[in-house]
């Protein structure tokens, strides 16, 4: 990694994408969960899930976190107007479990 050196207080997240996260053997990575659409999104994102509770996060193509929020409903409208064309990488975490997916911003 470069960019600077983390203390041993500091942290950073990050989602591992598609099958690799089985090959790396991270419990609990699927693709399964919740619904998301329309995909490729325009302006608005509208994410599914079946348990209130946890959080969702968005990675852009390179790995940075654009997007973070609690879960608070079974429905979800996310605003997407202003990311940058391309690939998205939206991770669900809940109940130390996770849940990834990619959609298109057009």
């Amino acid at each position: 990694v470069s960019g600077g050196e983390f203390t041993d207080s500091e942290s950073t997240d990050f989602c591992i994408a598609g099958t690799d996260a089985f090959a790396l053997g991270i419990s609990g990575a699927n693709v399964e969960g919740f619904n998301l659409y329309p995909n490729p999104a325009n302006e608005k994102l509208y994410v599914e899930v079946s348990q209130i509770g946890g959080e969702l996060k968005i990675y852009d193509a390179v790995g940075t976190l654009v997007h973070a929020r609690e879960i608070t409903d079974n429905k979800e409208a996310i605003d997407v107007s202003n990311y940058a064309k391309g690939i998205y990488t939206i991770c669900i975490y809940n109940n130390e479990e996770m849940s990834i997916s990619k959609f298109v911003r057009r």
